[in-house]
């Protein structure tokens, strides 16, 4: 399977594209998704229990309870992504290898971050102005501009991330300008990967 990491910035579209790949018949796998899976698992709570006692209750992960600890906490931050980006990574490519597909979408938000992108043939970065992130972002989470400060600051850079992507998709303006560089990409790359099986 040639797999292809889908990731941006926080608020930048991720889930966006990754939907709309859905809706055009790709296969599509969500970290996010798997995440969820993860915190219901009782072996995994107990592992962030010893770094989040005061987040995990009774067989429920308190989410922005850890989220304030980390975008305050380095170290904590740190050891959350040691334990988390393994657990993720390994679920995501049984999935993926286990899909009998020539193609398969990984929707990865940290994937530069955890190291990841080398796990993958290819990288599409969902691209947004920073000032509509910060407004979606604000918006979706209710969260004041200080936290948001906080969790845009703990990323890499739009800049870092565009220069070691592949295909850049802009998300600046409205869905069907994104669709309409989805279906261009995506025949790009099937007449690329159909020409590589023949050959």
């Amino acid at each position: 399977m040639y797999k292809i990491a889908i990731t941006g910035g926080i608020a930048s579209g991720k889930s966006l594209v990754a939907n709309l790949l859905k809706e055009m018949g790709e296969l599509v796998v969500s970290c996010d998704d798997i995440n969820k899976d993860l915190l219901l698992d009782i072996e995994y709570q107990s592992k962030l229990y010893m770094i989040f006692p005061e987040a995990v209750c009774d067989g429920i992960v308190d989410k922005s309870a850890i989220r304030n600890i980390i975008f305050n906490d380095s170290g904590k931050r740190e050891r959350l992504n040691n334990i988390a980006h393994s657990e993720i990574s390994k679920r995501l490519h049984c999935i993926l290898d286990n899909d009998s597909g020539k193609i398969g979408f990984a929707e990865v938000p940290l994937l530069f971050e955890c190291g990841m992108q080398s796990d993958f043939d290819s990288v599409w970065f969902v691209s947004c102005d920073e000032e509509l992130r910060i407004s979606r972002l604000a918006a979706r989470d209710s969260l004041s501009h200080t936290q948001v400060d906080a969790i845009i600051n703990c990323q890499m850079s739009e800049m870092q991330k565009a220069k070691l992507a592949d295909v850049i998709i802009d998300n600046s303006t409205d869905i069907k300008s994104v669709k309409k560089q989805l279906i261009m990409h995506l025949s790009s790359l099937k007449t690329h990967t159909n020409s590589c099986r023949k050959s």
